[in-house]
């Protein structure tokens, strides 16, 4: 190359270069800015979503708490829990329990807690040790109630809801048969996982839909005294006037499988009078829909 085509070359790399330069500087900023541009809408895109989905969640818990705070008060549920609460303190006596009876009852249930209740538990939870024997407690009340509607009760496991009412023809058998038809349909219309009514006084569940091993247990001392459902109903059963609401956030309940429960209560009323506790039992899956 002749000396003066280097010095065309070199001419025209010096007047060309700058240019190019510049080009794709501009090139760079630009994309960085359309990058930073991009990346602040789907910000903001992602924070009105987080918005709407938070007030989603915050209308529905409102709601759920309306409905706590209604049910409550209704005279159904009024009437029901009276009943319940009295029929089912004299069960055992109305059902003729005998010993024989009652040995047959309590081998009948460790058979459904350390088989039924405990396949079911272990294909869920695979990695947790379940202790059957330390879950079944109580005395002749809750083996007279959990053979009638978990043991005795002809549906299959996680159908027991399905039963209107126990074969001893007790007085506690009429008054489910009432009842819980109605409190099942609102809790199914409603998708909660399970409704209860518990005694204020000595924290037994007298009635529950889904007679989980939960049923006749007590919240005070019973082997789920120290879950959700053992806290929320301690703070509802010390308030002193209707439309106090408990609620405790969702965390593993064992007679659900340790499946994610969250847990409000309220108490009941007749009158000035506090007669017990209702408990709305919440799944985790209305959450995760939204």
């Amino acid at each position: 190359m002749s000396i003066k085509q280097k010095l065309v070359l070199g001419a025209f790399l010096l007047a060309t270069l700058p240019v190019l330069i510049a080009i794709s500087v501009g090139s760079w900023m630009t994309s960085q800015a359309a990058h930073e541009l991009l990346s602040e809408q789907a910000r903001k895109q992602l924070v009105a979503v987080r918005d709407s989905k938070r007030m989603q969640i915050e209308d529905y818990f409102r709601h759920v708490q309306s409905q706590l705070e209604t049910f409550a008060e209704d005279r159904m549920i009024v009437d029901a829990m009276r009943q319940f609460d009295f029929a089912y303190t004299r069960y055992a006596d109305h059902a003729g329990v005998t010993e024989r009876e009652l040995k047959r009852m309590r081998q009948a249930l460790a058979r459904y807690y350390s088989e039924d209740f405990a396949r079911r538990y272990t294909e869920l939870n695979p990695r947790s040790q379940l202790d059957p024997a330390g879950l079944l407690g109580g005395g002749e009340r809750l083996l007279a109630l959990q053979s009638a509607y978990i043991t005795d009760n002809p549906h299959a496991l996680g159908e027991k809801q399905r039963l209107d009412a126990g074969a001893m023809g007790t007085q506690y058998d009429a008054i489910h048969q009432v009842y819980h038809p109605a409190i099942r349909s609102y809790m199914e219309k409603f998708g909660f996982y399970d409704i209860f009514l518990v005694n204020s006084e000595s924290g037994e569940i007298v009635y529950s839909v889904l007679k989980e091993v939960d049923f006749a247990t007590s919240m005070l001392d019973g082997p789920f005294a120290d879950s959700g459902i053992g806290e929320v109903f301690r703070r509802a059963s010390a308030a002193e006037r209707p439309g106090f609401v408990a609620i405790r956030d969702f965390t593993p309940y064992t007679p659900s499988y340790e499946k994610p429960a969250l847990f409000m209560a309220t108490p009941i009323f007749n009158g000035a009078e506090r007669i017990g506790v209702l408990v709305f039992q919440l799944p985790i899956d209305r959450i995760n829909a939204v």
